[in-house]
């Protein structure tokens, strides 16, 4: 992010804060690029403000956590297969119902059986 300020005439002097949003730990001062400085008397300073900070660890952390789906949500469910849309009488016809939680998370086999009447 660049922002300037104190630069009422741009032929006498102005100020620009160049602030580094997603940078982990210190970045080294900026090294201008003096080709385009017009006059006698240009000068450019570059002076660090506010210091980086480093990374660190949080206490307890890294942590293995599990998060498994919720209770299952008819209105998420999905089923899908031949036997929804075709089948022939005195032949096996068949589909698939999975079980989906409101954020649409597939159930997991371990978290028990849903009973479903078709």
């Amino acid at each position: 992010e660049v922002s300037r300020h104190d630069c009422e005439d741009p032929s006498i002097t102005c100020t620009w804060d160049v602030t580094f949003l997603e940078f982990a730990g210190d970045a080294e001062l900026l090294e201008p690029d003096y080709s385009q400085l017009l006059g006698n008397d240009a000068v450019v300073g570059v002076e660090q403000q506010v210091k980086g900070r480093q990374l660190q660890s949080i206490s307890g952390f890294p942590y293995l956590l599990t998060v498994s789906p919720g209770q299952t949500d008819p209105m998420r469910t999905l089923a899908h297969g031949k036997g929804l849309v075709a089948s022939t009488s005195g032949e096996i016809s068949s589909f698939t119902i999975q079980p989906k939680d409101s954020f649409g998370n597939d159930r997991l086999p371990e978290q028990g059986a849903d009973l479903f009447a078709v």
